[in-house]
């Protein structure tokens, strides 16, 4: 299991080259269902993250 199970939100921004506050606007998404809360710290599910992803690009996770 070398791979990342969870993200934190400062390695989110820093995987998709993105800005903090694209990050906060896409965090805040209703549709974006890899990030849960545990307390007030937001993290990513990494897995869901490339489900994700492939979607937004048009390809299945098959």
């Amino acid at each position: 299991m070398g791979e990342k199970m969870i993200l934190t939100r400062k390695e989110f921004v820093s995987l998709m080259r993105i800005s903090e506050p694209k990050a906060q606007e896409i965090l805040n998404s209703k549709d974006f269902y890899p990030a849960f809360r545990i307390g007030r710290r937001v993290m990513i599910n990494a897995q869901l993250l490339q489900k994700w992803l492939n979607e937004q690009c048009g390809q299945t996770s098959e």
